[in-house]
């Protein structure tokens, strides 16, 4: 488990993520994985991508 799935989710969860976007490409794999994992901070989320955007 890599250190961001680590840090935002429990080992199991990492691991059901793991494997329901294994079909995935890399890319679309992390994308998925990190939305999964931010759901919750929407705020933190936004304030991202005004600065950012």
């Amino acid at each position: 488990m890599d250190r961001f799935l680590a840090h935002h989710l429990d080992r199991s969860t990492a691991d059901h993520m793991l494997t329901v976007t294994q079909s995935l490409g890399p890319l679309q794999r992390q994308r998925e994985v990190e939305a999964y994992a931010l759901q919750s901070q929407a705020g933190m989320v936004e304030s991202l991508l005004a600065q950012h955007c």
